[in-house]
């Protein structure tokens, strides 16, 4: 290959900018949406959920751990216990109690948590600050309060969203396959434009500098229609009006 024209790398470095700035800005806006749109989805749903089981519970009077079966068949993000006079009673899955005791510490690391748990007053937390697996995850605490078979209870609910932290790394890592793919397409950009525009130019400089020195020996290739090649057609005409005048 003939060596690079200087033309041909200042295009080829001016796409790859703008076309690499327009795709990182473009990726990174969509993973953000994305992610933001997926936590918000996902904390929709589990409101509902949570919503459904509080309703369930207020109405039922005659709460036993045989009419609580149900609810065990919930997601296993979610975890739920329920208070009766200060003392739990039910834990909604089998994970909940050792789930609850495991993160109680973690959870109330966060100041709005420690204070929603404290208080034990109606309150709906959600929080980016609790550490799981080495990585801030996001956590859904809430507290509601309800009478049952007229004593005061509480429902404590946590739903652990931490799994949205391995979709993130997917998604990044296809991010990053992108990007790979991105730079292929580049190097084979680069040799396009070197082929195609590049070498032709350099072709018709030499064949210029040669006709300034009186040197009719080469003659300009035309390959194509576009216009190098009716530059180089215009060359070889030259060259044949040189000849002829000496």
């Amino acid at each position: 290959m003939d060596k690079s024209n200087n033309l041909t790398i200042r295009i080829w470095l001016m796409t790859v900018l703008i076309l690499g700035f327009c795709f990182i800005a473009t990726t990174e806006l969509y993973g953000h949406v994305y992610q933001k749109n997926m936590q918000l989805n996902y904390i929709s749903d589990y409101e509902k959920m949570i919503e459904n089981i509080e309703k369930q519970l207020s109405n039922d009077q005659d709460i036993t751990i045989a009419s609580m079966d149900n609810f065990k068949a919930y997601d296993s993000h979610l975890f739920m216990s329920l208070h009766i006079e200060g003392e739990p009673v039910l834990d909604f899955s089998k994970e909940s109690q050792t789930f609850f005791s495991g993160y109680k510490d973690k959870l109330l690391a966060d100041k709005n948590i420690e204070k929603a748990f404290v208080n034990k007053k109606d309150a709906q937390v959600i929080s980016d600050k609790i550490r799981s697996e080495n990585k801030n995850s996001l956590f859904i605490f809430r507290v509601k309060n309800m009478m049952i078979e007229e004593k005061e209870a509480i429902l404590y609910s946590v739903v652990d969203l931490s799994f949205l932290n391995k979709a993130e790394q997917k998604m990044n890592s296809w991010i990053l396959g992108i990007f790979a793919i991105y730079g292929l397409l580049a190097v084979l950009f680069f040799y396009f434009l070197q082929k195609f525009l590049g070498e032709p130019l350099n072709q018709l400089r030499d064949i210029a500098f040669d006709y300034a020195k009186n040197d009719f020996n080469q003659k300009a290739s035309v390959n194509y229609k576009d216009e190098l090649s009716q530059l180089a057609l215009a060359m070889n005409k030259m060259k044949k009006s040189f000849e002829t005048t000496g």
